[in-house]
């Protein structure tokens, strides 16, 4: 299995597959993604930001312009409704992303095949619905 993918604009690496320790039956899996500014611009969600969100995302791609990139840790886990979990590295909050065309959305189709794809091989139910 591929455990990481690397382009020009983004890396992202299996970092962890254990069981879940909400359901210690079931895995769980997480990944490390480093993203360049370049390309949380691609993404659909930043092209179509109404205005009144925009201050709010442009927070996070103001920091990635200081930085060469900004790293978010994403898990898949039946406590998270095998939905995407996801923070920005070393924040203290976090979010799930709770539909599979939400999640192309806001990190683009190939970050989330590769997702799909490990959940897939490991038997890990992702956006089951």
């Amino acid at each position: 299995m591929k455990t990481t993918l690397n382009t020009n604009t983004y890396t992202i690496t299996i970092t962890e597959i254990t069981p879940d320790y909400d359901a210690p039956e079931n895995l769980e899996i997480s990944f490390d993604a480093t993203f360049t500014p370049a390309h949380l611009r691609s993404t659909e969600y930043f092209t179509d930001l109404p205005a009144e969100f925009a201050d709010q995302y442009s927070d996070i791609v103001d920091y990635a312009d200081n930085e060469p990139y900004i790293t978010y840790e994403f898990n898949v886990a039946q406590r998270h409704s095998n939905g995407l979990y996801l923070i920005i590295k070393h924040d203290a909050s976090g979010d799930c992303i709770d539909d599979y065309e939400s999640a192309v959305y806001a990190y683009g189709q190939p970050v989330i095949d590769f997702i799909a794809d490990a959940c897939r091989l490991l038997k890990i139910p992702f956006f089951p619905n």
